[in-house]
């Protein structure tokens, strides 16, 4: 099993098993924020794959100043408040 020092810096190099290892390590936190912050478990779904995505694309900045699963998690309410907001304009704009 990686460390979570060796799962950051393998990801950083877009290493398949890192990322797995990510996967893995952050899994059942983020389903239940996720699962808090959606309306089904489909949509909580969703949630978690666009959340992987990003924290994928964006390991390059994670600072270590919180743990890598909270920083995961921090990712995954961002994503679901954008969604909402999302939401919300298109309920906005479908009522005028």
């Amino acid at each position: 099993m990686l460390s979570e020092q060796e799962i950051i810096e393998g990801c950083k190099q877009q290493d398949s098993t890192a990322q797995r290892a990510l996967f893995e390590f952050c899994f059942a936190k983020l389903r239940n924020v996720c699962l808090r912050y959606s309306n089904s478990h489909a949509d909580a779904e969703d949630l978690i794959q666009e959340t992987y995505i990003k924290v994928y694309d964006k390991i390059g900045t994670f600072k270590g100043n919180s743990s890598l699963t909270s920083w995961v998690c921090s990712i995954a309410v961002n994503a679901a408040l954008t969604e909402f907001r999302k939401k919300q304009e298109i309920q906005t704009s479908r009522s005028r």
